[in-house]
């Protein structure tokens, strides 16, 4: 079992603002404060050596200071995300690793400051790629790790009229900070 605290940006600019036709950015985001929480198995081959998958429920998206009228307050993306790592046990206890991260799109809304939520999943990819390094201390069955997951396909789709409804940018990337806790029920060897 794992679970933790997940801060999310995405890599795009502000929320567009239009004067005289011409998109600006003229609004600041900041980062969106969620949760994971999931499972998660490991397969040691030696003491230092181990081969860990995961599968857990990451809350992530963006937040934006002062939006305007026409765009939104938060960006709220929710991912089913599947990690396969490599572990490599540096000093007694504390490990590195880092792996590649399939994620599956849940949900996704754009959330305004009145209130309003409109559900924008067809506006974003189901499945997008990712890398996930990661620095951790075990102490018996409990792990805890902290690990920046970086996005490295678009999580947005093309529309069909051009350009995006939601961004400025058509290249949006999620990024995700996380500190995490698990407990190990078992270990295959």
């Amino acid at each position: 079992m794992r679970g933790g605290l997940n801060l999310a940006s995405l890599s795009v600019g502000a929320p567009p603002y239009y004067v005289n036709g011409d998109p600006t950015n003229v609004d600041s985001k900041k980062s969106r404060t969620s949760f994971n929480a999931g499972v998660y198995g490991e397969y040691s081959f030696t003491p230092k050596i181990v081969l860990p998958a995961e599968l857990f429920y990451s809350g992530e998206g963006v937040s934006f200071t002062n939006p305007g009228t026409e765009a939104p307050a938060h960006i709220e993306l929710s991912y089913l995300s599947l990690p396969v790592f490599f572990k490599y046990g540096i000093i007694k206890n504390f490990y590195v690793m880092a792996g590649p991260q399939l994620s599956y799109l849940l949900a996704a809304h754009s959330v305004f400051t009145d209130g309003g939520s409109y559900n924008i999943s067809n506006e974003h990819s189901k499945i997008v790629f990712g890398l996930a390094p990661a620095v951790g201390y075990d102490w018996k069955n409990f792990s805890i790790n902290v690990r920046y997951s970086m996005g490295l396909s678009n999580i947005t789709k093309p529309l069909s009229y051009g350009g995006n409804a939601r961004y400025v940018d058509d290249n949006v990337k999620s990024n995700v900070f996380s500190v995490t806790a698990s407990y190990k029920v078992f270990t295959l060897k």
